[in-house]
């Protein structure tokens, strides 16, 4: 449903793209900033944010100011939880 949201928004976007760390569950990219978003079920945002962070997702888009999101879903009652983030600036 996300990609499709976005898709329809014209916002480029990539569902589990594969970096050298892993797969980014949901890549945007749009004027010059990427939004890495990391969603887990039934688990924290803020374990969802380290994964980002341990396994360094943001390590090719260094060029680009890099939000980090860690989403929690609540599968019993199927919404978003929690959310939390963190800003990379471009160097």
């Amino acid at each position: 449903m996300i990609s499709g949201i976005l898709f329809g928004s014209g916002v480029y976007h990539e569902i589990e793209k594969e970096v050298s760390g892993g797969i980014i569950d949901i890549l945007i990219e749009n004027n010059g900033v990427a939004y890495i978003i990391e969603l887990k079920v039934d688990k924290s945002a803020k374990e969802a944010l380290e994964q980002i962070k341990e396994r360094r997702y943001y390590e090719g888009f260094t060029s680009k100011k890099c939000y980090l999101i860690g989403v929690s879903i609540d599968s019993r009652l199927k919404n978003i939880k929690e959310w939390t983030y963190e800003v990379i600036e471009a160097k």
